[in-house]
């Protein structure tokens, strides 16, 4: 499986094509208001969620590799220009990963602190997204448009 995983990232990586209609979305503060993860009384309290979901966990020099039966996410530090910046992608089916987002982070949101709770939030939503979408495929007789 994690041949797989990692064929499928070396052909993900360097091809921005196959990174979705967003492309590469920045980690910043604007992110984390949108997405309800940073309180707005002071600027040490983000709320912090564990990922709610058990993943294999793989290290190598270039990545992390998270996986389970429904989600592959890879998380590449690299260093451009002399800024250290992580580049996160989230796909979902790992046996033929489809990306669904690649983020970016750099600068003090480069951490941990903010990568995973913002990680865990795209995970909840994409499966949101996907249960919605098979509900509604599944009424009969619904017009969308």
């Amino acid at each position: 499986m994690l041949d797989k995983l990692d064929e499928a990232f070396s052909k993900i990586s360097v091809s921005p094509e196959c990174w979705g209609p967003d492309q590469v979305i920045s980690l910043n503060l604007e992110l984390l208001l949108q997405l309800h993860l940073f309180a707005l009384t002071t600027m040490d309290n983000l709320y912090i969620n564990t990922i709610k979901s058990t993943f294999t966990c793989n290290t190598s020099p270039e990545k992390i590799t998270l996986y389970n039966s429904k989600f592959v996410a890879w998380i590449t530090p690299l260093l451009l220009d002399t800024q250290p910046i992580t580049y996160i992608y989230i796909a979902q089916n790992p046996q033929a990963p489809l990306i669904e987002c690649v983020l970016s982070a750099k600068g003090v949101f480069n951490s941990p602190k903010y990568i995973l709770p913002v990680l865990n939030q795209m995970l909840d939503d994409i499966t949101e997204t996907q249960q919605t979408l098979s509900s509604l495929l599944k009424k009969p007789n619904k017009k969308f448009f």
